[in-house]
Order: structure tokens, then sequence, then C-alpha cells
């Protein structure tokens, strides 16, 4: 087994959560060891007896068919390809964020990964104001040198990817499912063009379908790219507030256009913009930020952000055994964990993409497994 064929089944892999296996992967540094770990060596690492069952070596547990699928699509042209967590293709920026993908899927220009990006969200409802501006301004920054990076749902996203080529420029769509289905069907033409003249990502298997779940989790990957995100419309409990949630985290920049106070699609950049997030009219007022980034100078300048905590730390492990079988409310979490509210909302984000936390209404947390 190569080391991409060990990637592929090491992300495949379902008994592990995605930061136990980054957990795993910082222990062992190599993927091709832990898939041929037996039960003694495993147990050796972990200070005991696991508190589950667990099936050994873990390549057996491998499903051979979707592996065997995924290397076909990979040979079947040299636009396909599968970027591993280390390899070297793999976004230096996308590495600090709290939860990076094992692996991504990828067809088109992978160069682009490396590129300095910025996101551009909003409405899928957008109004056509909305798809204006998204189109303009994506324009405007790809003439800057800037990438336009965005998730192909309908409205705002798609404008923007289409701005983004109406200029030459360049725009990586980041998909909530597998990179062999286009979703929605009605993008079919702009996944195309985005495919040949820019860059189709994904961290889901192939085939995989527009699950639910998987729109918020794709969303951090959209901020994780990127330098800044500029939300064009968002309703108060649109899917793009997601987006800028992990920016925010992630220590990006946060950039909303304003609207109407009787604009319901207003409503998320208002709220926002009141805490915190720069209002935007022009796109200077988005290189105003960046100056280090200007038209001049934007591609041959280094990009640094702060790193963040890594995985399977103490805190993580401190926040689930806090977390009960019963709602706990995000108060008496907060009180309990001696974290400031910055730390405990990232972790708790953490927790929820990898299926341990439930996050219920009322600001309330309920985990999911012991």
């Amino acid at each position: 087994m190569d080391d991409l064929h060990a990637w592929i089944a090491f992300s495949q892999l379902n008994c592990f959560s995605l930061s136990q296996k980054h957990t795993l992967f910082k222990k062992f540094g190599c993927v091709k060891t832990i898939l041929e770990l037996n039960s003694k060596d495993f147990n050796k690492t972990q200070g005991g007896s696991p508190q589950r069952r667990l099936n050994f070596p873990f390549f057996s547990q491998i499903d051979q068919r979707n592996l065997e699928k995924t290397l076909t699509w990979v040979n079947a042209r040299s636009s396909n390809q599968v970027i591993c967590y280390a390899d070297k293709r793999y976004p230096f920026l996308l590495k600090q964020i709290s939860s990076p993908p094992l692996i991504l899927y990828a067809c088109g220009d992978v160069g682009l990964l490396d590129s300095k990006q910025i996101a551009i969200v909003g409405s899928r409802k957008a109004t056509l104001a909305g798809k204006q501006i998204a189109e303009q301004f994506a324009q405007q920054l790809s003439g800057c040198g800037l990438t336009v990076t965005s998730g192909m749902a309908t409205g705002i996203d798609s404008y923007a990817h289409q701005g983004a080529l109406n200029n030459s420029g360049r725009t990586i769509a980041v998909l909530g499912t597998g990179i062999d289905k286009c979703y929605p069907a009605s993008n079919k033409t702009l996944y195309e063009q985005i495919a040949a003249r820019g860059l189709l990502i994904s961290e889901f298997n192939l085939a995989s379908p527009p699950r639910k779940t998987h729109f918020p989790q794709r969303n951090r990957i959209i901020s994780g790219l990127s330098i800044g995100a500029l939300v064009v419309e968002a309703t108060r409990r649109s899917g793009s507030l997601i987006t800028a949630r992990h920016a925010l985290q992630q220590n990006r920049e946060i950039f909303a256009i304003p609207g109407s106070i009787l604009s319901n699609t207003a409503s998320g950049c208002l709220g926002l913009i009141q805490q915190g997030a720069k209002l935007v009219r022009s796109i200077d007022d988005i290189l105003d930020e960046f100056s280090e980034f200007s038209a001049r100078n934007l591609n041959n300048k280094p990009l640094m952000l702060t790193k963040k905590h890594s995985f399977g730390s103490v805190e993580h492990k401190q926040v689930i055994e806090l977390i009960p079988d019963v709602p706990l409310s995000f108060d008496k979490l907060f009180t309990q964990s001696g974290l400031t509210i910055d730390q405990l909302c990232s972790i708790l984000l953490d927790l929820e993409l990898d299926g341990l936390v439930e996050k219920l209404p009322g600001n309330q947390y309920l985990r999911t497994t012991r």
C-alpha cells in the first residue's frame, strides 16, 4: 500500500473521529503504521485497554470497493487529484484551522490552493441587487489578484464564482457533496466551468450526497482557505453566518455588505456589523485591511496567522467530560470549564463537527456518545 492508498484508507476509517485521527497521526507520524497496528501496540499507546471494541489491523475495515473507486477516479484524468494532510501541496492556511480535513479531493488547478483567497458567501434566496453586488465585487477583487472562494450554492455563491470567471479570474468552489456530484444540478454549467478554469474541492468521499450536516462542515474550509470572508446578503438564520462564525474563530477578517433595516435578507449582515464585522461599500474597504496584499504586491507576500490549539488537547477532553447525557446550557458549561468564551466556542465547534456533541435550541449542548 503506497502513501496515497494509505491516506485515502485512513480517511475512510469509521471507528475514529476526525480529531482522533489527527491525534493518532501526530503520535505515529505515518498512516501506514496506524493502519497496520495490532491491539497490543495500540493499547500501549493508549495507556491501557480501549473503552470500546476495535478490530485490528485497521486496514481490514476499509471498504475496498470505495478505495478502488477513488483510485479509478484519480487515474481517470490528470486534473483529478487527492491531496492528503501530509502533502506539500496541502494549503498552509487550512492546516491552521481547528479541524482540517485529512484529504481534499480536487479537480482543476490545484495550484490555486496556495493563492491568496477571499471568501464571498451569502443567501441562496438572494435579491437581484445582492446577486449584482456579489458578481461585481468578485470581478473586481479577482482583478486585484485575489482568488474568489465560495460554496457553489445557488444565489450569492454562484454569482461570486461567475464574477471571478467573467474577469478571467480565479475561483475555488468548496462542495458539500462528493466531488463527482454537482449540487445543485442547476449549476452544472458553472460546475464544469470551474473544473476547467478554476478548482473544485471536497473533503467528502466520492458519490457522497448533499446531506444537511455537510454544509456547515464545508463552510469551515471556505473560511479556512481565505484571508477574509465577505457576507453579501444573509438572513438571521442563514448558513452564511456559520461561515462568518468559522472565520472569526480562525482569526480571519469578516466583512459585510449593509442593507435596509426593513429587509430580511440584510438582517444577518447588519447583525454581523453590529458585532464588529467591517461595513463594506467598495472593494477598497476590503483591500484597506490587507495593505500588504495590494494589487501591486498581492502575489509575493508570505501569509502567517496564529495557530490554534492542537487536536486532542486537554481542553477538548475536559469539555467533552463536562457535557452530560442531558442538555447543559452554554452558560453552565462556561462556568464549569474555566475557559474563555472564544476557547469554549472553538472547542464546542470541533466536537460538533466530529459528531460528539449536539447543539440544541436555547444554546444547550448534549453529549451524543460515551
